[in-house]
Parts: structure tokens; sequence; C-alpha cells
């Protein structure tokens, strides 16, 4: 194999946690620091990735001269559109409309995308595999007559993914992007993996480990399992029927054009902007399945992408959203409603008895995501009243 530093020629060290956050995908990131700029220069070098930056400005901010005339309490962030289309600026979370030109500081944020086809060039580079590809994402290597795979777990097909596979090929699993890396892999002392920050930033050396595998072998002992090695999605959370303790409890939920009611209580409103309307998608989906008489296990989650897709569709490119923010908007939400129950009522309720978070569990199953819990959540149609 190849031997090829990946540290920075100048400067400081740079460590696998500064580059993380500059590996995901759509991710949005505030470059503030001299590790943030340092990380951000050395990927853009060696074209893992490209930044887009863009301005913003904050709906309620001291510094500005409408500070007086806004929800103080709004943490909403308005993207400037790079070509201005001569229509009023409003905040994705109050709804107010603002002016930049009026004496708004500006802020820049980055949007990183990351360029596949030069990782995998990259990692080429590092184990020199000879034009060995099996397929994209996947490469072997010949280490001392001993033949290892090297599979880019993010771009490789699901078949090099399979633990059946791996546990009779030797392979070294090499992981993109930094989300949920604990959570996708599959919790075997055998398997072989490491992210590409720590790669890049020379806290694992990809060619030691590849060595490793080939020593080591296939392993001896396995669990009589059959699960994939990695997937695209924590798996933690099971879309399982509900645990019979919560059977006894419901909540009679009121949707108007502006306001959600929980039990005659207001536990968001069309100011809150993103939450009302996810909860509105929610809603809409969970009517649906109603009307066609599903049984509670049958009813489905909306996946974060399709979240994702409608409120980038609503707010017509001013506001930068990925499923990252999604997913924080929708435990805000969780934790908003618990909150004012418990707050107004006083009754026992749960983080997920109104929006019920499903992910994966298994491979082939792509019902996950969100929905409200067909168990707890009665519905009521809105009264005259629910109109503020």
């Amino acid at each position: 194999m190849k031997s090829r530093s990946s540290r920075p020629k100048s400067g400081s060290r740079l460590k696998a946690e500064h580059l993380s956050p500059f590996l995901q995908d759509g991710a949005t990131v505030v470059i503030s620091s001299a590790e943030d700029r340092g990380a951000a220069e050395h990927l853009t070098g060696l074209g893992l990735i490209a930044i887009q930056s863009r301005e913003y400005v904050r709906c309620a901010n001291p510094e500005d001269r409408d500070f007086s005339r806004s929800n103080r309490l709004c943490r909403g962030r308005i993207v400037i559109p790079e070509s201005p289309s001569g229509g009023t600026l409003r905040c994705p979370e109050c709804e107010r409309a603002v002016y930049p030109e009026n004496g708004k500081r500006c802020y820049r944020f980055s949007r990183v995308q990351v360029q596949p086809e030069n990782v995998l060039r990259y990692i080429a580079g590092l184990i020199d595999p000879h034009g060995s590809v099996d397929e994209r994402g996947v490469f072997r290597v010949n280490v001392s007559g001993h033949e290892v795979t090297v599979c880019v777990a993010d771009y490789a097909a699901l078949k090099f993914l399979a633990r059946e596979r791996a546990s009779q090929i030797p392979t070294c699993f090499v992981v993109v992007s930094p989300v949920d890396v604990e959570e996708r892999f599959l919790k075997e002392s055998w398997v072989r993996r490491v992210t590409l920050a720590e790669v890049v930033a020379d806290t694992h050396s990809l060619q030691a480990l590849v060595r490793q595998v080939a020593a080591e072998g296939p392993p001896t002992l396995l669990l009589n399992a059959s699960i994939p090695i990695f997937e695209n999605a924590p798996s933690s959370v099971i879309v399982e029927s509900p645990r019979v303790a919560i059977l006894h409890r419901t909540f009679i939920v009121e949707v108007g054009n502006n306001v959600v009611h929980v039990n005659g209580v207001k536990v968001v409103a069309r100011q809150a902007g993103p939450r009302f309307f996810l909860f509105r998608a929610l809603w809409g989906q969970f009517l649906k399945d109603l009307k066609e008489g599903l049984p509670p296990d049958a009813f489905s989650p909306t996946p974060a992408a399709d979240l994702t897709q409608l409120l980038e569709a609503r707010s017509k490119g001013t506001e930068t959203i990925d499923e990252l923010s999604i997913r924080r908007t929708i435990n805000r939400l969780q934790a908003d409603i618990e909150s004012q129950v418990k707050k107004e009522l006083g009754i026992p309720v749960g983080r997920e008895d109104i929006v019920e978070t499903c992910r994966k569990s298994g491979q082939t199953d792509t019902d996950f995501g969100y929905r409200l819990n067909p168990i707890t959540v009665v519905v009521r149609p809105r009264r005259p009243d629910m109109s503020h």
C-alpha cells in the first residue's frame, strides 16, 4: 500500500473533532474559530468538500434598530437571498417581516457539500488499490498475500454492508458522515472501522488498520444473527406496538388554522413557525391513515427527508434547512407539548404521547420518521373559538 500523509503542511495539527462537522453533507456551519477555519481550508484543499457561504440576519437582535419592534424571544434566522427577488423577507419562526437593509447586522454561515468522487479518489490514493475496484466505494487490497476489502460505507452498495459477507471476507469500513456513527455500526468487536475525519487528521492510520484486518483474518466467533453492518439512520429505536403502560392515556387533539390544542390547552401556534407547520404535516398523514381504517401499527411515519422538502418548498429558498434542523425542531416540539400539558393540566404525559419518533427496524424497512401517536391521540373537530 502507498503511504501518504494527510496532515496539514503548516500550522497546528488538526483534530478529528474539528474536521467532523465539515464532513456532514448539507450541514450548515459557522466558521468562528481558528480550528474551524483550519479544518475548512484543509478539507477544501484536499478537494473533499466544497463550501458555499451565505449571509443571514437574526429576527430579534439587541444590536439592530428594529429590536424594539421584534418578538424579543424569537430565535429565527433569515437567510438573505443571493439574488434579491424584490419580495418581503419573513422570519421562519414568527412570520415577522424583516428588512435586512434597515440597519440589521449581517452574519455569515457556510453550507457544506461533500464531494463523493473526490473522497473515493482520496481513499484510493491512501490504500493504493492499483485499479482493483469491485464497485463504487469498494476497493480490494492485497496485503502480503491476504486480500482485504476497504468499503466506504456511505457510498457502497448494500450487499457490501452485509454482516455475512464481512464475516467471510476481511473488511475495513470507512465512514464519511459523522452523524450517529456509533449507532449505525454493528457493535461487535471484530468489525473494523474508521471515520474519514480520523483518517484525514491522522488520528488512525488507514494503512495500519488494513494491515490489522489482513493479519486477523475472518472472525472465529459470531453471534447467531443476520443484521447489517451499517445503516443510513440510527436503529436504536424500533417501530413496534406501543407498551401496555400507556394504553390508558388518551389526549384530545384539535388542530385549527393557527393553533393546536391538546385537551383544551394551546401547545403550539402559527407564530412558532416550523414547529406548527411540521405538526400540521404530521396531522394530515394521521387523518389519512385514520380515514383508511389502518391498525395503529400501520400508521405511517413521515421521514425527516420528506419534512425537510416540505419546509424548503414553503420557505422558497429563503431558509437553509437540513435533516438535522428538522430533528431539532421536532425535539423542541415534543418538549414544548409535554411541558405545556404538564404545566396547565398537571396530568401524566410522555414526551412521545403526541408526536412519536420512529426509526428503522431493519435494513429494508423505509417506514421511519415521525407520526402522531395512534394509541394516545384522539381526534376532535376544531371548535369555532380556535381561530386565535
